[in-house]
């Protein structure tokens, strides 16, 4: 619509049209076989044109309306996530990216060279493979249910703001002990036949505080992350480093926890218009600007780094083996209760 708004032209890109699953991702173009099961025709969709390619100029209408010179070429984006992840470096195997707002993102980079795919079939389910606006790439992402929902739940359930709890816990202290507390996502990974469970604390004692259970509330979050990244793992897809942005970076005391609970380096992003940032990359790569899947802003781009403490290595296994126990448990208190 945009596109067509500003050129008169309609057209489309793969790394958005792969979650029409009208498309064959290999090849980047409307597959017949998946339209005739829509009942569609492929003549009847927007043409597919890779990210970084001019669609044309402005029309006449639009020069008029905004100012912009007439001569002005527009050049086709792509989806925000992996114009984010562009942005922010994510361009490369081994690099992933984790959108904080009210859903979580989770994104991993894969190579794809001459359109070969990356096997899917011990992938986790509800795993969105997209192409990527880098070319020979592709994105595996997840939508970690409503994690950041979950943050804003305890802000209300506690009568305060996010922040004021955060600073709450680095004045108790950030990192878990071996008793504390877990919390099972309100809005956890479904499970192979797309259930979701409902989540609650648990391990909770007389002696438990408000900190304790941010901090749960926190790792929970790191725990489900650390759960979808050991199933890629375990199909060759590991990642080696990750960028975090969104509201949950504010201060040290998640990313700690989500640098102890992977194991990764981590790397926050200050807030910016990373998903425009991302179309501005690309825009720039047809003017030869900037090299395809070289950002500009990759350097300086974190609020701070963060690194595993191997001196906490052991806890934290110990804690996500039995957060994955809990989680076995209360799914088969659920089928004993259906």
């Amino acid at each position: 619509l945009i596109c067509r708004t500003l050129t008169g032209e309609a057209v489309a890109n793969p790394s958005n049209a792969a979650g029409t699953q009208l498309m064959d991702l290999s090849r980047g173009e409307w597959d017949p076989w998946l339209c005739e099961l829509a009942r569609i025709e492929p003549a009847q969709l927007s043409p597919l044109i890779d990210p970084g390619s001019p669609i044309g100029t402005i029309t006449s209408e639009v020069a008029d309306l905004t100012g912009l010179p007439p001569d002005l070429t527009v050049v086709v984006g792509g989806h925000d996530q992996t114009c984010t992840a562009a942005a922010l470096g994510a361009t490369e195997p081994g690099r992933g990216l984790l959108s904080c707002g009210t859903a979580w993102v989770l994104t991993t980079v894969a190579d794809s060279p001459d359109g070969i795919l990356p096997p899917v079939e011990g992938l986790p389910p509800g795993l969105n493979l997209s192409r990527h606006v880098v070319p020979g790439m592709v994105t595996l992402s997840l939508s970690l249910g409503g994690l950041g929902a979950t943050l804003s739940w305890w802000a209300r359930t506690a009568g305060t703001e996010l922040v004021d709890l955060l600073d709450e816990l680095h004045t108790h202290g950030v990192l878990p002990g071996g008793s504390s507390p877990y919390l099972m996502p309100l809005t956890s990974l479904p499970d192979p036949e797309g259930h979701v469970r409902a989540g609650g604390f648990v391990g909770l004692t007389g002696a438990t505080t408000r900190a304790d259970l941010t901090r749960a509330v926190l790792e929970g979050a790191a725990l489900e992350t650390a759960a979808f990244l050991e199933s890629l793992a375990a199909e060759g897809h590991i990642t080696r480093r990750l960028t975090v942005s969104g509201g949950a970076t504010a201060g040290d005391a998640w990313p700690l926890i989500m640098a102890d609970t992977l194991g990764l380096p981590l790397t926050t992003a200050r807030e910016e218009p990373w998903p425009a940032l991302g179309a501005a990359l690309l825009a720039g790569s047809h003017l030869r600007w900037f090299e395809p899947g070289h950002s500009p802003w990759t350097e300086g781009s974190g609020g701070s780094e963060h690194r595993p403490d191997p001196r906490r290595s052991e806890l934290t296994r110990r804690r996500l083996d039995t957060y994955r126990e809990i989680g076995a448990a209360g799914s088969a208190l659920e089928t004993a209760h259906d």
